[in-house]
């Protein structure tokens, strides 16, 4: 919420009010939002594709630190803050620091090259041991419902598809979810459930072919 809001040019609670479907962005702010996801899609889509390794015929998952910025509740660049002091605490130890998030970037809407880190499943679980109380609970229920949605994805992709089929899928349910939302959240949330499908059927491909 407070990356779009700073993408966009609003206050953040403007972009709360028109998730919570209290009130809707004008047609200049509607525009700005459909730059801002097609963009989004686009450097997830790219970053997806880079951040996926294969050790021992298992594919890593990473989620933008963007996303779990979102799912946390904090501003990315305070998220980004604490992953640099917990590299700081880590560093001079046996840890392996890409177990937990790897270094990346993104270009904002300004063109500006920013910075970011691609977070795996112990990246989140680091993070969420540092949260307490509810927002902790919100969050790690958040982030394993993201992970385990991948999963699910990936158990469902058995037969490898062709490239042009899963490109005409997914822009099938691009369409459908244009037709359908009617409300920033549910616009929000589909396109969270669309790249859920992207991450999951990149996954089944380089698993079969690490497996071939």
């Amino acid at each position: 919420m407070y990356q779009i809001a700073e993408q966009i040019g609003v206050h953040f609670t403007t972009v709360y009010e028109w998730r919570r479907g209290r009130n809707n962005p004008n047609e200049q702010n509607r525009a700005k939002l459909n730059k801002f996801y097609k963009e989004y899609w686009e450097e997830q889509e790219e970053m997806n594709t880079q951040a996926q390794t294969t050790n021992e015929n298992e594919t890593a998952v990473y989620l933008d630190s963007r996303l779990v910025a979102e799912l946390a509740g904090k501003e990315h660049k305070i998220l980004m803050r604490d992953i640099r002091q917990y590299n700081d605490f880590l560093k001079g130890t046996d840890l392996y620091l890409n177990d937990f998030w790897v270094e990346d970037t993104y270009k904002a809407q300004n063109g500006k090259t920013q910075p970011c880190y691609q977070i795996t499943k112990k990246g989140c679980e680091f993070i969420q041991h540092k949260m307490t109380g509810q927002k902790g609970a919100i969050f790690t229920a958040k982030y394993i419902n993201a992970f385990h949605d991948m999963g699910e994805r990936q158990a469902q992709l058995h037969q490898p598809q062709q490239p042009t089929d899963d490109l005409g899928y997914l822009k099938s349910k691009m369409i459908d979810l244009y037709n359908s939302a009617s409300t920033l959240e549910e616009l929000h949330e589909g396109l969270h459930q669309i790249n859920n499908v992207l991450i999951a059927l990149h996954n089944a491909r380089v698993t079969l072919v690490a497996k071939d």
